[in-house]
């Protein structure tokens, strides 16, 4: 339950489906940490038959746990110590579009 987190804990990265991002908190709910993930693939890919050319491409990083695609993991420090939290049988759910406040300029 992340409304009893101890004092000294620093949220820092979530781990998901090969991917791992920073924990940011949430600027509308303070007990709400988030992290992004890009699902698009990567277009700066360096494709060319010259093999030096393509050296200059970085391989993507791989994140040091086996995770199922409904797992994720969160890294934080406790008094300067890393330490890890795994979450288990995720529900991915439709994102909620929030409409701007006061679109229409209504008080």
């Amino acid at each position: 339950n992340f409304s009893e987190i101890q004092q000294g804990v620093v949220f820092k990265e979530i781990f998901f489906r090969g991917q791992k991002t920073e924990v940011v908190t949430s600027a509308a709910v303070r007990v709400q940490y988030v992290g992004y993930f890009n699902n698009e693939p990567k277009r700066d890919v360096i494709m060319d038959s010259n093999p030096i050319q393509e050296a200059a491409n970085t391989p993507p990083q791989k994140i040091p746990f086996q995770l199922n695609d409904d797992d994720a993991v969160i890294s934080y420090t406790f008094n300067g110590e890393v330490a890890y939290f795994k979450i288990e049988n995720l529900e991915q759910k439709e994102m909620l579009a929030y409409p701007a406040s006061n679109p229409k300029g209504d008080n």
